[in-house]
């Protein structure tokens, strides 16, 4: 029998993580032409802290993190906490399902960019 330790398993699920990053800045040096022109450090710090914002909000799978950070870099870092997003009434309450939070990334997203 195959056994994975939680010890292992956490550096499984990093692994996953970084490589998701990885992806994300990719992702936004291929949408934006400012994610494009930061350096690769600042663009990895800011996808590195999108991703911890939103775990913290309750988006888990690569697609939620990415809306995340894109909905993060159209709007400025601190989107969420400049319009109360996280407020017991806001779009991204724990209230909210991780689907109902998404299409309200999408629609944040697709109002800050005209054309998209």
């Amino acid at each position: 029998m195959f056994v994975i330790r939680r010890s292992q398993m956490a550096v499984l699920e990093q692994a996953a993580l970084d490589n998701v990053d990885a992806r994300v800045g990719e992702l936004l040096r291929r949408a934006f032409p400012t994610a494009a022109a930061a350096t690769p450090e600042e663009l990895a710090l800011f996808v590195a802290r999108a991703s911890q914002d939103a775990e913290r909000l309750g988006f888990t799978s690569p697609q939620q993190v990415c809306m995340y950070a894109a909905v993060a870099w159209a709007l400025g870092a601190d989107f969420v906490t400049r319009h109360r997003l996280d407020a017991p009434d806001g779009l991204l309450s724990a209230r909210f399902s991780s689907e109902e939070k998404m299409r309200a990334l999408e629609q944040l997203l697709t109002a800050a960019l005209p054309g998209a």
